[in-house]
């Protein structure tokens, strides 16, 4: 019959009771087990993931470290223009006015709790913790955290039990010496704050080496040989350096005999930017900037490139987010490029008629005329040369070309040229197969000398929803993934990492996406009410890795006045990654409130015309948590815009509602709409519209503790989420540490129903909330990892419902009385084909009970859920069971039951 091609599994209870026929509840009106009862059904849920997924202790990384390293080793460098001169920064040299212990006395306040020990030794050693941890160090960086409560320590990753109790006020080091100590201690504060679990406070900081001066940091002659060397990006943050401000220093040579620019993708949140001594510009928020230092630069030596970036400390405390408030200050990838004065000032490539549509912007600073009496030079007619060949996967020649006039007349006159390119043999950029087109865009003087140049990847893909349906490339297609957070292990190095990491930390999010069977994430990288992320490098690694985006921009804004929004610095900022295909959706917006219909529409409106006018070729949903604005639409053409897309936050077993408002959804009797920020009463008419695609952008929020074991040690290890209070609800009680597996079981329970349903609605997109773990401080309980990275139940849960094509019921019914029929459904999502569907019943040890197939099923093209039959399986099967589905390729089969 061939290979399997989809496998998925439900858990049910067979009863013979008359009141489990129809639609029974896990819990609720019309269920039929007891609380315990429940917690069994769960119980034998996970055994049967264990086995379904060849698991056994949910331990295995969502991402493999060596699947991280060999992406990062076959990522493809954007490439530089071949005219015009650019110089990327690779590296600053760094420093802040930090002020750090510099006698080598490693005592500090008592610590009777948990704590952090990190140190980095010049040669191998002996460090001794108190009186409760000794081990031999064998130099270099080393993570000691110690949990006095538990009993053992976590040293570089290795649980190692610790001798004695405490307290602990000292580290000795011996045979050795060490460059720096960092000692951080961790306080529980969920009795003072219910949703900030613990406060972290150095209580000791020192380091061997002299900190650098700052006094004349910005001169050209400031001796800066001593200032740590660090590859850029780079950022500074947390409570270690709260109030610091950053200063970068780069030194750069010059041609001369044109102009000179620097080029950045943000200063965060805000710096001074100083060339050879003098301030050249002061950035007062994170847009991108070009500065000509023309001036101020020289070509008879080496110039110096000086910058400050502000500390910076977030407002507003957010419910998921860190106790520690010094959210990393950062300066983003950063270029030094030369020009001549006519040049190329922005290149922006799109899909149309199966080519692109180029559209550039050309400037010149050339003098013409002084006053009236001196004559045009009307012979500065400059030609653009568009050119586009294949990049990634791999290189090749150019196939496409074309040439469009350029009059050059005006000092200081940006002329805009918009021309086709056709690729009447091109190849579509897709998740399941990313293809990728260098366009390079050559400005050629009269005498068609090269003068300038501008280069961009790209990929030919079109967004749509014709019909009320998502498409790619024309053809419908399901978004699935989920939300990042940007909450990063280590947890001292959390806030600092947040929106500036090193390049293996987005390479890994975008491959746990892909892993988990997604196609797209949902960027919600924050820490507080306003001000997200805009790192191209995320767009990068998508457009070579086919993982699309709903992108945020830094601009985002996630709950309080959607006011806070700055629509110039929104346009910038989506004007930087542009070009790039994996990027599906502007979605600057998360759940800001409104208090009147006229100012949700006056809000909606700004936000959606500010990107349109920057991009005219994806979705835009300026909020993601509002299904619609309150009130009247009427015929409001930024709501009804080919380009607007809707959608909720679906959270139909999230948070503490019970089964029923997933049996019901889209419409639970009674709901008014209102659920906190899950509102929307009519999504029965968003879901079935003709002319908006209507997507899930945020769910399912049910808990999964961690497997405990693997966090012994560290200083999150059985500290409850605010989050815990949800079990009671769900399940009928409050699930205890012992019982994680239980929970991962409720997690994964709820992602298999929930989205197996909403395939069946037709939802066009389907986001969980949040895929890595690291949230409120590494205790978010939501995600389907932990925060090691540990793929939990609900991982391996989505993977079953984010296949194209799989079988499973078309109800929720999780109880089956004598008088109920399995609907059996295949879900499918891509080209017409014949499968064959077997559903195999098995006790969650994998006990055959009975079996049954349907071959010849024939599935349409498209996105569908195709009926098979109503199966009333054999009347002798009682207690928890598994049905196992399998699909697989042709038309043959026999069909028997046993």
């Amino acid at each position: 019959m061939g290979s399997v091609n989809a496998r998925a599994f439900e858990l049910r209870h067979f009863t013979r009771d008359p009141a489990a026929n129809g639609e029974s509840d896990f819990n609720g009106p019309t269920t039929v087990l007891s609380t315990e009862q429940r917690v069994e059904f769960l119980r034998a849920f996970a055994a049967t993931a264990q086995r379904f997924f060849n698991e056994d202790r949910w331990d295995r990384p969502a991402v493999a470290p060596d699947q991280t390293a060999a992406v990062l080793r076959q990522l493809k460098p954007q490439p530089l223009p071949q005219v015009r001169r650019v110089q990327p920064i690779t590296h600053w040299r760094w420093a802040s006015n930090h002020r750090a212990r510099m006698e080598p006395d490693f005592t500090f306040p008592a610590q009777t709790w948990r704590f952090l020990v990190r140190l980095r030794l010049r040669e191998p050693a002996t460090v001794t913790v108190g009186d409760v941890l000794s081990c031999r160090i064998a130099g270099g960086e080393t993570r000691i955290e110690v949990a006095l409560d538990d009993g053992c320590a976590s040293v570089n990753g290795q649980l190692v039990p610790l001798t004695g109790v405490g307290p602990v006020e000292r580290v000795a080091i011996t045979g050795g010496e060490a460059e720096e100590v960092w000692v951080q201690s961790y306080a529980d504060t969920r009795s003072v704050h219910g949703q900030t679990p613990l406060r972290m406070t150095t209580v000791l900081d020192y380091l061997a080496r002299e900190q650098p001066k700052l006094e004349g940091w910005s001169e050209p002659d400031a001796d800066d040989t001593g200032w740590p060397l660090a590859e850029a990006p780079f950022a500074l943050g947390g409570e270690r350096h709260a109030g610091e401000d950053l200063y970068l220093r780069h030194r750069f040579g010059v041609s001369g005999g044109g102009r000179v620019w620097l080029c950045g993708e943000t200063l965060f949140p805000g710096g001074e930017v100083w060339v050879n001594g003098r301030v050249i510009a002061v950035l007062t928020d994170p847009r991108p900037f070009r500065l000509d230092l023309t001036r101020h630069v020289r070509c008879d030596a080496d110039n110096v490139l000086a910058i400050r970036v502000f500390a910076y400390r977030i407002e507003h405390r957010i419910a998921h987010g860190c106790s520690d408030l010094n959210s990393g200050w950062f300066a983003g990838r950063c270029r030094i490029e030369e020009t001549g004065d006519d040049r190329i000032e922005d290149l922006f490539v799109t899909t149309e008629d199966d080519g692109f549509r180029v559209r550039a912007q050309v400037q010149s600073l050339v003098w013409g005329p002084e006053d009236v009496k001196s004559e045009m030079d009307l012979r500065r007619v400059h030609r653009l040369r568009v050119q586009a060949r294949p990049w990634f996967p791999d290189d090749g020649p150019v196939v496409a070309e074309t040439t469009a006039e350029v009059p050059l007349l005006y000092f200081g006159r940006a002329v805009d040229v918009d021309v086709a390119l056709p690729m009447p043999n091109g190849r579509w950029w897709t998740p399941a197969r990313p293809f990728l087109y260098r366009v390079d865009a050559t400005l050629l003087s009269p005498d068609g000398t090269p003068e300038d140049d501008a280069v961009v990847t790209t990929g030919l893909r079109t967004v749509d929803q014709a019909g009320g349906v998502f498409r790619l490339n024309g053809r419908p297609e399901l978004l699935r993934g989920g939300l990042l957070f940007g909450m990063r292990q280590p947890l001292e190095d959390q806030v600092r990492l947040l929106r500036c990491a090193p390049l293996e930390h987005p390479v890994r999010e975008v491959l746990l996406a892909r892993n988990c069977g997604g196609n797209c994430i949902r960027m919600s990288i924050h820490e507080g009410t306003y001000r997200g992320c805009n790192d191209p490098r995320f767009a990068e690694i998508g457009d070579q890795l086919g993982v699309c985006f709903l992108w945020s921009t830094s601009a985002w804004v996630r709950t309080g006045s959607p006011w806070q929004i700055e629509l110039d610095l929104l346009a910038a900022d989506a004007r930087l990654v542009r070009n790039h295909p994996s990027i599906v959706m502007w979605q600057p917006g998360n759940h800001p409130r409104f208090f009147s219909t006229a100012d949700a529409m006056a809000w909606w409106r700004e936000v959606f015309n500010a990107l349109l006018a920057v991009d005219d070729s994806r979705l835009i949903c300026p909020v993601g948590g509002l299904a619609e604005p309150p009130g009247d639409m009427g015929d409001e053409p930024t709501w009804n815009h080919p380009l607007a897309a809707r959608g909720g936050f679906e959270t139909p077993t999230g948070y503490e509602k019970g089964w029923s408002f997933l049996r019901e959804w889209p419409g639970p009797q009674g709901w008014t709409g209102e659920f906190g920020w899950a509102r929307g009463a009519n999504k029965r008419e968003l879901l079935a519209s003709r002319t908006q695609a209507f997507f899930d952008f945020e769910s399912e929020e049910t808990i999964g503790q961690p497997n405990w074991d693997l966090l012994r040690g560290t200083p999150v290890w059985r500290l409850w989420s605010y989050e815990h209070r949800y079990d009671g609800a769900s399940i009928g009680r409050l699930l205890d540490f012992d019982e994680w597996e239980v929970s991962q079981a409720w997690q994964a329970l709820s992602a298999t129903e929930a989205y197996r349903k909403k395939r069946w609605l037709d939802y066009d997109g389907l986001f969980w909330c949040t895929l890595d773990g690291g949230g409120n401080t590494g205790t978010y309980m939501k995600p389907v990892t932990d925060h090691l990275g540990h793929a939990k139940m609900a991982y391996h849960a989505l993977r079953m419902v984010f296949q194209d094509t799989f079988a499973g019921s078309g109800n929720v019914d999780v109880s089956y009385g004598p008088g109920d029929r399995i609907p059996v459904r295949v879900f499918h999502l891509g080209e017409a084909r014949t499968v064959c569907v077997t559903a195999h019943i098995r006790t969650p040890t994998g006990e055959l009970l009975a079996e049954k197939r349907w071959p010849g099923v024939r599935l349409p093209a498209g996105r569908c859920v195709v009926p098979v039959a109503e199966w009333r399986p054999p009347t002798g099967i009682r207690g928890l069971a598994a049905i196992e589905y399998e699909v697989r390729p042709g038309n043959t089969g026999k069909e028997d039951e046993k």
